[in-house]
């Protein structure tokens, strides 16, 4: 993971936020007796945990190049972050999956929002440094 640039992780991520958002579309559960169905859900399943996985590494990698993170990447990842949090509910009925790796997950992707919107106020705050050439208190 380490030899990608950020914006290959940024496609990385949004590509498995984007088959999350997909397997989030699945029928409700009312169709239980539907022998196909069932299967299907089953395979659905095992790709989610994968993608949950996977997305997990890439976040983790994010996690270690935040300082290097520009402004336009904090900005796409966070909308990655957020999409990813748009599906937390709809995941956990349709997979009701209790996996370590699962809440792993979301612990991360709440530390990175937080962490994002730590580094963009210390930028804001550094453009204040730079336009009036010192720091002032309460901004």
């Amino acid at each position: 993971m380490s030899s990608l640039m950020n914006v290959d992780l940024i496609r990385d991520v949004d590509s498995l936020v984007a088959l999350i958002e997909e397997m989030c579309e699945v029928p409700d559960h009312s169709l239980q007796g539907n022998k196909l169905l069932y299967e299907v859900m089953g395979l659905v399943g095992g790709d989610y945990l994968s993608a949950i996985n996977e997305v997990t590494l890439r976040l983790r990698e994010f996690g270690e190049r935040m300082s290097q993170l520009s402004f336009d990447d904090s900005v796409k990842l966070m909308y990655g972050l957020k999409r990813l949090e748009g599906c937390r509910e709809r995941v956990a009925v349709v997979f009701s999956v209790k996996k370590a790796s699962v809440e792993t997950l979301w612990g991360l992707v709440g530390e990175l929002k937080d962490r994002i919107g730590v580094v963009d106020e210390c930028r804001e705050r550094g453009k204040v440094v730079s336009e009036f050439g010192e720091e002032r208190e309460g901004e």
